[in-house]
């Protein structure tokens, strides 16, 4: 018999429109408090709802600050996203990145955002997948990848709101 619910994770919430989920228990976790493991369908779109926390602050260095929320999803490709993300009762646009160097991290950039969301609760809505993380490049290269990135998901994004229409 299948399930249909909601995950409600330690660190955060995710929402689930359909799909069997199966709990695992996580263990070694790099966080005081675990949160469960759920292995899962990766149906997009996908609500991701957390809190956001203090990161590194390397997309910063490049022009990208992201908010970052803890989360665990198994069965998710690592890498770009397309997403909108509610924060502060405002919709934004947006790219996230889940990569498998910080597989409990995901990082949300929001175009057109200026200010501060630590602490703050946020949605991340991933929409569409754009591309696998690469590795092993120069910060140069690096900063030239994420601005393909912000374009490809700008126009995903403005491709899903005319679909909508």
């Amino acid at each position: 018999m299948q399930k249909y619910i909601p995950l409600i994770l330690t660190m955060g919430q995710i929402f689930f429109n359909k799909g069997q989920c199966t709990e695992l228990p996580l263990a070694n976790t790099p966080y005081p408090l675990e949160p469960a493991l759920y292995i899962a369908p990766p149906i997009l779109p996908l609500k991701i709802q957390g809190i956001v926390q203090e990161g590194k602050k390397e997309a910063r260095t490049l022009n990208f600050p992201t908010a970052n929320v803890a989360v665990r999803i198994a069965g998710l490709n690592y890498g770009v996203y397309s997403c909108r993300v509610l924060a502060n009762n405002v919709s934004y646009d947006g790219m996230a990145y889940i990569d498998q160097r910080r597989p409990a991290v995901l990082e949300a950039h929001l175009f057109e955002f200026d200010g501060n969301l630590y602490g703050k609760d946020i949605l991340v809505e991933l929409k569409t997948f754009i591309r696998a993380p690469q590795h092993n490049l120069s910060f140069e290269e690096v900063k030239e990848l994420i601005h393909k990135d912000a374009a490809l998901c700008r126009e995903d994004l403005q491709k899903v709101a005319h679909s909508k229409e």
